[in-house]
């Protein structure tokens, strides 16, 4: 049996959220941080690639 991805996603890189995370006094540091991310399918992988110069 091939198993096969259907979808992927980007996301940045989280060193400027760590950066900003570790100025900050201990006590208001975020516990949980989400990062943006963007869901890549067939259906729109062109587009993205197109958008980002690729």
């Amino acid at each position: 049996m091939q198993l096969l991805a259907t979808v992927t996603f980007a996301y940045m890189t989280p060193g400027a959220e760590g950066l900003r995370q570790g100025d900050q006094v201990p006590e208001r540091r975020e516990k949980t941080i989400t990062l943006p991310m963007q869901k890549i399918t067939k259906k729109n992988a062109a587009q993205i690639l197109k958008e980002n110069g690729v």
